[in-house]
């Protein structure tokens, strides 16, 4: 099953999760994170509803009594590495997602998918407060007609995922020769309308991620980018890279 991408908040809690494993000099990226990273996202599906049902403050202090410090701080640039829950969390979410005729991932996806990982610390936590996906379903249903991209993404202006768009652009110019069409229509207003083919991004998905690690390692870091869930949080800015490229060469 592909992943759905991420709406702008769901991918702005993916970045405070990030922020959060390092706060708590974790290497990896779990449940946990995610959790609290949603608890202190507010304006979204899942804040509300959270809300609604318990204290947004004890859902942060239960995760955080299964919390162990890690040892010794990450290196400033390096990220975390998804666990295999997180990742199952994320075939969950897509599933609910697709489920609700969404074609997006929002945080109240996420945090459905949460629940359902009772194995995980924020599957503990969340039943500990009896947080269930009976109560998030019944609570407040017309959050989930909501769309959360358009509360934020208008404040953000271009994607929020700076640096990455120029070497995705990079790649793609590499990828897919001079010789070769990138799907794409181009409507009678001249607007172009990119349509990803699932092999040519996955091939743009594992060059990038090669050469984000390439860079890493000449700065002396180790990062490691998980290249199956690098087109959940970057789609919009591989799309806006094809774009880009296609009026390149449109313009020759």
């Amino acid at each position: 099953m592909m992943y759905l991408p991420f709406t702008t908040p769901a991918r702005l809690v993916w970045q405070s999760a990030e922020t959060e494993a390092a706060h708590y000099k974790h290497e990896h990226l779990g449940t946990e994170h995610w959790l609290i990273a949603l608890v202190r996202s507010d304006k979204t599906n899942c804040w509300a509803i959270l809300s609604e049902l318990s204290d947004v403050r004890k859902v942060r202090l239960e995760v955080e009594k299964m919390l162990k410090l890690g040892e010794k701080d990450l290196p400033p640039v390096a990220k975390p590495r998804p666990t295999p829950k997180v990742k199952s969390v994320l075939l969950r979410a897509t599933q609910i997602a697709r489920e609700q005729k969404r074609n997006r991932i929002g945080t109240e996806h996420l945090l459905l998918a949460l629940i359902a990982e009772t194995d995980s610390i924020a599957g503990q936590a969340l039943a500990n407060l009896d947080i269930t996906a009976e109560k998030v379903l019944n609570c407040k249903k017309e959050l989930f007609l909501t769309d959360e991209s358009s509360e934020i993404e208008g404040r953000m202006g271009p994607d929020a995922v700076l640096g990455m768009s120029q070497l995705i652009l990079n790649t793609i110019s590499e990828v897919v020769g001079e010789g070769h069409e990138l799907p794409a229509i181009v409507t009678e207003s001249g607007k172009v309308a990119f349509q990803m083919n699932d092999v040519l991004l996955n091939q743009i998905c594992v060059e990038v991620v090669k050469r984000f690690q390439g860079l890493s390692l000449l700065c002396g870091f180790n990062l490691q980018m998980d290249e199956e869930l690098f087109p959940v949080v970057y789609k919009d800015a591989i799309g806006e890279a094809c774009v880009i490229e296609v009026r390149r060469r449109m313009s020759k």
